[in-house]
């Protein structure tokens, strides 16, 4: 069964609606001007915010992806590029750039300036492929003279070589644990060399003809390949068995597996761009390019979001990825660190790495609010009961009070803490932060000399209520010896409770400030149900508590990795998930059953139910997603 799709997408400012397939497909694209002659190789950094490109107008072009438009021309190469790759260098603190050429050379770019750091001359004709090994300060070139060599980054000295290609090499590429490179050359075969004892461990035949590209799969098992046959061939490592994937009548020159390991890539000179699903049979999606022209490089952004490919005229092209079921809003480019749902279902706070906070209407997409003053990195927010006060904690331990409807800051004080959590009272009058290493100033003496006898102790980690209005410190709990990972208060707002990783729940009177029940087990995330009898706790699998007893009421496994935030349905009798592993999970609070959403593209930072509980929204990697919970429970339903 098809369903209706509205996808919003603020990241390139394009809004159209959709009947889509039950898979997922790259719609829009959004084209990059720039390059003269065509674009050979194309990368994204990291953090998915910038792109580099090489052409054979001899140039190197950085892109931000955001703005779509070009933010350094990096020149010295004096023939075409044939790769380009960025490494995080932690002993320069700088995002770099590897590039080869076909004038032989090797450039490492500073990205920040656009200067070349250095020039290694293989002296071996073209160089064809570039690669950093994820462990070290380690690149790998491919050349024309069919010899691999391992270059030392920071002295420019070749550290080994091997030599077993009887032709040019093509392309060179790291395991994802970097213990094996993949080469692949004119000669036909794809070539596994164990990095430590150089030694040629596997040879991959198969291809009759030059193979152009290929590629690991995110978890290492597996290898995808092209070449001038016309196939595309997914590889089996360990077995070495191989299924093509299609079969062209004309030469297939690059391919892409995603980072979240669903989907492949290829394109080349039948001038089609085909999308294959690692899930189920067949091809996805086939990308038609109305210019005809031959595609000579592929890659995924970070995300897997983003599908981006280089083309004979020059010009760029990023496909965005539509998704079925649900509604899709771009916020912040990657760096968003912090996403927040207002009581009342109409906002959404974003946080980003540069300072900035933007309100979203979540209706229509567009934003409300900009709001501007933080020095960097949004760490925590949170809304009061009705939606007109934003709260806000920066790395810089400052805490501001915001008016949500005109965007101004009404108020600032500092934490003196490093804040992991926050939460607003429902009256609005009071904001609790834990995080760790804080002593917080008190006008009380007593309570200072509280935190010293504290962290003397070992229990070095308050947790303080301040006064919204009046922006004093009101109360300092204490009690955790280690960072306090989650706060957040109940519906009726006289007790607040508080996780940490000294692997303790503590519930505290609001009024008296006394511990009032100890729960085993820390969490990352909690949540009040609605009547404020339960507490739900996530950490690795998520624990429901009668809070009244102190007892538990039931254990929820299903999350592969850390559970980053929870949420009750308005009835109760279902309780939201979202992971650290990218999954959503949908549980019956009385049986435990669960129903999973898959979506496993990032992080999921906050999960929140409409106030009719027929729509469930979750946040994480810049993007807000709406699920329909009828659908959900409808298609799960029937496939059980």
């Amino acid at each position: 069964m098809k369903f209706r799709l509205v996808v919003i997408i603020i990241f390139f400012c394009v809004a159209l609606t959709f009947v889509p397939n039950t898979n997922a497909e790259y719609y829009f694209y959004t084209p990059l001007y720039g390059h003269s002659d065509y674009v050979y190789c194309i990368t994204f950094s990291p953090d998915g915010s910038i792109l580099a490109s090489g052409s054979a107008d001899n140039t190197i072009r950085i892109w931000d992806t955001s703005s779509a438009k070009t933010k350094k021309i990096l020149k010295g190469h004096t023939r075409r590029i044939n790769s380009v790759v960025f490494y995080n260098s932690i002993e320069k603190q700088k995002m770099l750039l590897a590039s080869c050429s076909d004038d032989g050379s090797i450039r490492i770019w500073d990205t920040d300036t656009g200067n070349t750091m250095q020039i290694l001359n293989p002296n071996a004709g073209k160089v064809h492929s570039v690669a950093f090994s994820p462990n070290e300060n380690i690149l790998a070139s491919g050349s024309s003279d069919g010899v691999i060599r391992f270059w030392d980054v920071n002295s420019g000295k070749t550290v080994k070589t091997f030599s077993q290609h009887k032709s040019p090499v093509n392309k060179v590429r790291f395991s994802p644990n970097g213990k094996i490179l993949a080469s692949c050359g004119n000669d036909g075969s794809i070539r596994l060399w164990d990095i430590v004892s150089g030694n040629n461990t596997q040879t991959i035949a198969g291809h009759i003809g030059i193979v152009h590209d290929m590629m690991f799969s995110p978890n290492g098992q597996n290898l995808v390949s092209c070449s001038d046959d016309g196939t595309v061939r997914l590889w089996d490592i360990s077995t070495q068995k191989m299924k093509i994937l299609k079969r062209y009548s004309k030469k297939v020159r690059c391919v892409a597996f995603s980072p979240d390991g669903r989907t492949i890539a290829s394109g080349g000179d039948n001038r089609i761009i085909s999308i294959y699903s690692t899930e189920i049979e067949d091809t996805i999606q086939t990308l038609e390019l109305k210019h005809k022209d031959t595609v000579f490089c592929l890659t995924f952004s970070p995300d897997s979001w983003t599908l981006a490919n280089g083309i004979f005229d020059g010009t760029i092209r990023l496909w965005d990825q539509s998704t079925n079921n649900k509604e899709v809003l771009r916020l912040h480019q990657p760096g968003t660190y912090n996403t927040v749902f207002s009581p009342d279902d109409r906002m959404l706070a974003s946080g980003n790495k540069d300072g900035t906070i933007i309100l979203w209407d979540k209706l229509t997409g567009k934003t409300k609010n900009i709001l501007n003053g933080n020095i960097r990195n949004v760490r925590s927010s949170a809304f009061s009961s009705d939606g007109l006060t934003l709260a806000s904690i920066c790395v810089d331990r400052r805490i501001s009070l915001w008016n949500t409807k005109t965007g101004k800051r009404k108020k600032t004080f500092t934490a003196n803490m490093d804040v992991w959590s926050s939460s607003i009272s429902p009256d609005g009058n009071l904001i609790a932060c834990g995080g760790r290493e804080g002593f917080i100033h008190s006008l009380n003496l007593y309570s200072q000399f509280r935190q010293l006898i504290g962290i003397w102790r070992g229990r070095s980690e308050p947790i303080g209520l301040w006064n919204t209005k009046t922006g004093r410190i009101k109360k300092i709990l204490f009690g955790h010896k280690d960072i306090i990972t989650a706060i957040t208060f109940s519906p009726d707002g006289e007790t607040l409770a508080s996780g940490s990783e000294d692997n303790s729940i503590r519930l505290w009177d609001i009024k008296t400030g006394r511990l009032k029940r100890k729960l085993p087990g820390g969490a990352y995330c909690l949540a009040f149900s609605p009547d404020g009898n339960t507490l739900a706790g996530g950490l690795s699998t998520i624990n429901l508590w009668d809070i009244n007893t102190g007892e538990k009421k039931i254990l929820l496994k299903g999350h592969k990795g850390s559970v980053m935030s929870i949420a009750f349905s308005p009835n109760e009798e279902m309780l939201a998930s979202g992971g650290y592993d990218g999954s959503i999970r949908l549980w019956n609070t009385n049986s435990g059953k669960i129903k999973d959403i898959t979506w496993y593209r990032w992080t999921i930072s906050n999960v929140k139910f409409s106030v009719d509980g027929q729509t469930l929204f979750s946040s994480g990697g810049g993007t807000l997603i709406s699920w329909d919970i009828r659908t959900i429970i409808k298609a799960t339903s029937s496939t059980n």
